[in-house]
């Protein structure tokens, strides 16, 4: 006992091992003192403003922006926990986009998520600076909203639906369908700037699939009854409908007319209204997930003008069997392999 005594003495009489012990002491009690506990850092609530076209009575906004939400999900951003959305629907009235995406902006959102070369305008003019962040959008660069496809270079980005090839597509499909019809209507918006682009391509694409190719504008619903009545004294005997979003509102009415005209109408998309014969397009649903992946990016630090905007991978081709038996349409084999989906 006593030696123990001698040797700490030894060490606590000889400055350089007072020093050697002091520092040990002193390391030992900040291994044993407790540490204070820091403040928690609130987590950040992510604000998105949703700008709908469409109806509010849709469930979730619509198949793209359901898509959207999910894609967030997936990515860490759901609402509930780090991510609050406000929407506004346009009840499927132009008119009232640029009043919304106005109201949008008082919430202090991060982005604006929207769908279609009308609600992106509307969105653009309520601002050049806030990242807008399209889920479907014909020709963003011929329509102004970005230099290039790669490198946008304005604040609007997203998914493209590649109109110009998706037109030809579905005219050519038709025509397999409706081997007999040698004029084809083409429903399409005036106002709307990418139809009008659209509209010369299309009728030199029929020219080259030796039919002709007959244009009818559609402004508003009070246009269609007077449009299939000019369908018919044209005698076309098949119907493209060009995706716009005016026209998607007027569907139902389209399609109810179609049928009574006895037209053969190729859509986007046909759903299971079960009064629609075929659709061809990109998957809604996947593009709203992707342009989910867009938005982290942005959320993340990118800038709107740096994310290269993205083409569809993923298409439906769905055909009505019970549609195209009360049409008298009778389907090719060749084409029904090719259909993701025939409802019977």
């Amino acid at each position: 006992m006593m030696d123990r005594i001698t040797n700490v003495t030894a060490v606590t009489q000889h400055p350089g091992r007072r020093r050697a012990l002091g520092s040990i002491l002193a390391g030992a009690c900040v291994l044993i003192s407790p540490r204070p506990a820091l403040p928690q850092a609130k987590p950040k609530l992510w604000r998105i403003g949703a700008l709908h076209f469409g109806s509010s009575k849709l469930p979730g906004g619509g198949t793209q922006f359901r898509g959207f939400l999910e894609g967030l999900s997936e990515l860490g951003y759901a609402e509930g926990r780090n991510l609050v959305v406000f929407r506004e629907f346009a009840e499927n009235d132009a008119r009232r986009l640029p009043e919304l995406a106005a109201s949008l902006l008082k919430q202090d959102v991060d982005l604006i998520v929207t769908s279609g070369t009308q609600a992106v305008r509307a969105a653009t003019q309520a601002t050049r600076t806030l990242p807008i962040v399209t889920m479907n959008i014909t020709d963003p660069v011929g329509s102004g909203f970005a230099a290039s496809l790669v490198r946008p270079g304005g604040n609007v980005t997203g998914m493209t639906n590649i109109g110009e090839e998706l037109s030809r597509k579905r005219l050519e499909i038709l025509c397999e369908m409706v081997p007999h019809a040698t004029r084809i209507a083409r429903l399409h918006n005036p106002d709307n700037p990418v139809h009008m682009r659209l509209r010369s391509g299309t009728e030199a694409h029929a020219k080259q699939l030796g039919r002709e190719a007959v244009s009818i504008e559609v402004r508003a619903q009070d246009d269609l009854d007077a449009a299939f009545a000019r369908i018919a004294r044209e005698g076309a005997g098949a119907l493209t409908v060009g995706e716009d979003s005016v026209i998607v509102g007027l569907a139902p009415r389209i399609a109810a007319l179609a049928m009574q005209y006895k037209l053969p109408a190729m859509w986007w998309a046909i759903g299971t209204r079960g009064d629609r014969l075929a659709g061809y397009g990109p998957n809604f649903f996947s593009q709203g997930q992707r342009a989910a992946s867009i938005a982290v990016k942005i959320l993340e630090g990118a800038k709107a003008a740096d994310v290269p905007f993205q083409q569809p991978t993923e298409f439906d081709f769905v055909i009505d069997m019970k549609v195209a038996k009360a049409l008298a349409v009778t389907v090719p084999q060749s084409v029904l392999v090719r259909a993701t989906r025939v409802i019977e």
